[in-house]
């Protein structure tokens, strides 16, 4: 959990999170997963003042980043999927 200074009104706030996709992309898929933190965390919104705010990337690279992240970790899996596929292929061909 990151503590920031609010811009507008110096009050520490709590940084934005990062999305539950973001996580669950990590987790299921990782190491390519990780890529999905570069699409950033949300938004920061002061409690004290109701500012909101985030520095971070702008709203274009966002979106390419997480089809980029989506797309490599679906592609990891198939990788995987299909190395495991050829294993017991060559599995059943010594057996015959």
């Amino acid at each position: 959990m990151a503590i920031i200074k609010c811009p507008k009104c110096g009050n520490l706030i709590q940084k934005g999170n990062f999305a539950a996709w973001q996580i669950i992309l990590a987790i299921c898929f990782f190491p390519v997963g990780l890529v999905s933190f570069l699409a950033g965390r949300g938004p920061t919104t002061c409690h004290h003042c109701n500012t909101t705010f985030n520095n971070e990337h702008s709203s274009t690279n966002k979106v390419v980043i997480t089809i980029f992240s989506i797309v490599g970790s679906l592609l990891y899996a198939f990788f995987i999927f299909s190395a495991v596929l050829m294993r017991a292929c060559a599995e059943v061909g010594k057996q015959m």
